[in-house]
């Protein structure tokens, strides 16, 4: 078992079509000193597999993952998958870098400093894979990543919600002259903001008496 250092999509080594050959209408020294593979590529001949350098319009052909295996055999290319704790550590560092921005950084700032670590995160692997022939695995910290910044900002909007009602009850509480909004419309947000806008403007109004 190994992980095929794939060349590139489907097609990327030069085909020849076998009547041709048995023909003689491809030169010789098109061939010569080469490795030839046989095999059907056709559409609905032969076998055809999904790869990662393919795609649902173009598979590819069983012939060609073997042109794969023998091209990297040759050029002495080899993929090695990372050990668990390798991956463990991969996924773990950009997870731990974000944390800082959460308590740090303002809802903008968070969001870039999350696709900035993706996107390092991707080219890490890339460098990895690239330099060191090492595949690693980062869905577990693409998905973290993903996932944070909408959890967080929904946290962040329900505590906000719940102090400015929590400030709202007792302004109310305390004064007594607080009235709730005659008509309010919308969900539970926009229930809470039209109260919190109400207690606002009726705290206006007392302050322009006052004055």
């Amino acid at each position: 078992h190994m992980l095929i250092p794939y060349a590139g999509p489907p097609g990327s080594y030069q085909r020849y079509s076998y009547i041709d050959v048995y023909e003689g209408k491809v030169g010789a020294e098109q061939l010569s000193g080469k490795y030839v593979l046989v095999g059907g590529t056709a559409l609905g001949l032969g076998d055809t597999f999904a790869t990662p350098m393919s795609s649902t319009d173009a598979l590819m052909p069983g012939v060609e993952i073997i042109a794969n295996v023998l091209d990297g055999l040759l050029q002495n290319v080899h993929r090695y998958p990372a050990p668990l704790w390798g991956n463990v550590i991969f996924n773990l560092i950009p997870v731990l870098l974000a944390i800082p921005l959460f308590y740090l950084g303002q809802p903008r700032t968070v969001l870039s400093g999350i696709v900035l670590l993706m996107l390092l995160d991707l080219i890490c692997m890339w460098l990895l894979r690239r330099f060191a022939s090492v595949q690693v695995l980062p869905a577990a910290s693409l998905v973290c990543l993903m996932l944070a910044y909408p959890l967080w900002s929904w946290r962040r909007l329900e505590l906000a919600m719940q102090q400015i009602m929590a400030e709202f009850s007792r302004m109310r509480r305390e004064n007594g002259f607080f009235r709730d909004p005659q008509h309010v419309y919308g969900d539970r947000l926009e229930r809470n903001l039209q109260a919190f806008e109400s207690a606002a403007w009726q705290l206006r109004e007392l302050q322009q008496m006052v004055r």
